[in-house]
């Protein structure tokens, strides 16, 4: 071994011994073991957004998300853990290093791939979760070192639970950062709490200048049923212009007005006071959400029911 290699171990042994020590001085978060293995194994399994394709992220995650729903609000501490994660630019400079080496092998991860996999968690966990939201909220107004897209989901993903986190969800709602908003509005459609300030923020949303940000704040309206009446004239509105598109663009149904007519008749239908229902098409929606923000860079999500299924 030439001296050039013996200082190259030396380092990265160092390293190595420096890691270990971090990580047992940091304080002890509960590791529920499901099946015979610790929540973090299971957690790990979770796909990466972007890295599989959308049909397959459901089957993916039938386990883990079993897990998740075992392990019940004990999983709440480790996925609060999880959704914190950061990157300090020492650590990123590490793991490139570490890429181009071959001799030591770091079981470093991005704490991207796990908050993505907290908000898994949560989407697991649904009302569970709700005694996190206290936490979730400490963690987004004290780290503005990015947008926290996965805790603005995860409230969608808790639901009518985290409306002591309306006002967060409200804000980011009407936020320049298009993707922060887009998952706002669409939480807001998954709470469907405090309609008297929600609705409005929705309603607003159908003038936005980006297509999609209009699609789904009709969907979240549609989400509130009767409560969204106010509404109902933009959406009319909203409707003219979506016909005179699909009247000039014959067959397509996206472009600058994706807007389709049968949501828009479909929301307006959801609008007029009837008993309120809840749409099948949720979990789909959330697919759509987290691959846009997989893109950009936060899949789809099961729903409080169908995780009490799993159990």
């Amino acid at each position: 071994m030439t001296a050039q290699k013996k200082i190259l171990a030396g380092v990265l042994l160092l390293i190595a011994v420096l890691g270990v020590a971090w990580e047992i001085s940091r304080p002890r978060i509960p590791d529920p073991i499901i099946d015979g293995k610790h929540l973090t194994y299971w957690l790990g399994t979770y796909p990466i957004p972007g890295s599989i394709p959308l049909s397959r992220v459901q089957v993916e995650r039938v386990q883990a998300d079993s897990a998740v729903c075992e392990a019940g609000t004990n999983a709440i501490p480790l996925l609060l853990r999880y959704i914190s994660a950061r990157d300090s630019v020492f650590k990123l400079k590490m793991m490139n290093w570490a890429a181009k080496q071959h001799i030591i092998r770091f079981p470093l991860e991005y704490a991207r791939n796990r908050r993505s996999h907290a908000e898994f968690g949560f989407q697991a966990l649904g009302a569970q979760g709700s005694n996190a939201v206290p936490e979730l909220i400490r963690i987004y107004e004290t780290d503005t070192s990015s947008p926290n897209y996965f805790i603005i989901q995860t409230f969608g993903c808790i639901g009518p639970s985290a409306e002591v986190a309306v006002p967060l969800v409200l804000k980011a709602a009407t936020n320049s950062n298009t993707t922060l908003r887009t998952l706002a509005i669409h939480s807001l459609g998954q709470m469907r709490v405090q309609p008297e300030k929600s609705v409005p923020v929705l309603t607003g949303a159908l003038k936005d200048t980006v297509p999609w940000i209009r699609r789904i704040a009709l969907q979240s309206l549609r989400d509130f049923g009767p409560q969204a009446n106010e509404a109902v004239p933009e959406v009319i509105k909203l409707r003219s212009e979506a016909h005179a598109w699909e009247m000039e663009h014959p067959g397509f149904t996206s472009g600058p007005s994706p807007v389709r007519m049968s949501d828009i008749d479909e929301a307006i239908q959801k609008s007029i006071p009837s008993p309120p229902q809840r749409r099948e098409s949720e979990r789909t929606r959330s697919a759509l959400l987290h691959e846009m923000t997989a893109r950009q860079h936060r899949s789809a999500a099961l729903t409080p029911r169908q995780c009490a299924k799993i159990k």
